[in-house]
């Protein structure tokens, strides 16, 4: 049988809650964030531990509008990250690169697709 392989070439962009200013969880959304962050994107989320550089990713999701979906984790607040990276991706690609992505990395946060083997 065949297999598919897919080679992503890929570079993950801080999410900036203002001009040279980068977001940490969980600071609320500002202006320009809902500005600049409104078209799809995959994102993820990491956690820096004690020790500065000391980072891993713990998930990693998709939206058509990452400052809702930002906003959307604020309010329920259940997971724990600091720093939040995005990826601009057309609409059409976000759930491949997103699984490829999850695949890749294997984020805490992602249990369903971790659980699954996808």
């Amino acid at each position: 049988m065949d297999q598919l392989q897919i080679e992503l070439k890929y570079r993950w962009y801080p999410v900036y809650l203002r001009e040279k200013v980068e977001y940490l969880f969980p600071m609320a959304i500002s202006p320009h964030m809902r500005l600049l962050y409104k078209g799809p994107a995959v994102f993820k989320w990491e956690v820096f531990q004690k020790i500065a550089g000391d980072k891993k990713i713990v998930y990693i999701g998709r939206s058509k509008c990452v400052s809702r979906r930002y906003a959307e984790h604020l309010r329920r607040n259940k997971k724990d990250f600091n720093e939040a990276f995005f990826l601009p991706v057309p609409e059409a690609e976000c759930d491949m690169i997103e699984t490829e992505l999850i695949k890749l990395y294997k984020p805490i946060y992602n249990r369903t697709h971790n659980r699954s083997g996808e």
